[in-house]
């Protein structure tokens, strides 16, 4: 026993001492319903003969591949980070077709005369005593080649979990893209963008 404890700290000591303790897949596990996301009835008859297309996000993040840290012990220094070795917009463009399409909104595959593009500012989770999420886009909506509007899409969300663990990471994150979304669809200048 004493043995493997010795193992596990030579192995772990590393990480920690580089400020490295987790690299992560990117999984899409949202606990929260449409109906608790307080969504908007959505008026699909105005969306009737448009086709919308979600563009590949951009990334303006420092460091596109850290996507947390924990901040539990606030005298380490620097704090261990989570990592993932995904591609993070793809990942939040791909969820979001998903998302927008689940709720009847016409998107499509292909470029299409209405766009939607957007750089994520933020994707980030920090660990304390619980595990706050914080996501940020900036998005733009072009009819036709032309912007016609452009604003922020935010998303927070905060849930207990134990220390260091990756499903509590990807559950906050999913939750805090989810809210994202969720705050777009509760915009009526981005909807009329998008209907008119």
């Amino acid at each position: 026993m004493r043995m493997a404890m010795l193992l596990l700290a030579l192995v772990v000591s590393p990480l920690l001492a580089n400020g490295k303790i987790l690299d992560t897949d990117l999984v899409w596990k949202p606990s929260r319903t449409n109906l608790e996301l307080g969504l908007p009835s959505i008026n699909l008859l105005r969306f009737q003969g448009k086709a919308i297309f979600l563009a590949p996000f951009t990334d303006g993040r420092p460091d596109p591949s850290v996507i947390g840290e924990n901040r539990e012990n606030l005298k380490r220094s620097p704090f261990p980070k989570v990592t993932t070795h995904e591609d993070v917009p793809k990942w939040v463009t791909a969820q979001g077709r998903t998302f927008l399409a689940n709720l009847g909104l016409p998107i499509t595959d292909s470029p299409a005369s209405r766009v939607i593009k957007g750089e994520i500012l933020s994707f980030f989770v920090v660990e304390g005593d619980d595990y706050i999420g914080d996501v940020r886009i900036k998005v733009q909506v072009e009819r036709d080649g032309q912007p016609i509007w452009s604003g922020l899409a935010l998303g927070s969300a905060k849930r207990f979990g134990r220390s260091y663990k990756t499903e509590n990471y990807v559950e906050t994150l999913s939750d805090s893209l989810q809210e994202a979304y969720a705050s777009l669809l509760k915009n009526p200048s981005f909807m009329d963008a998008l209907a008119n």
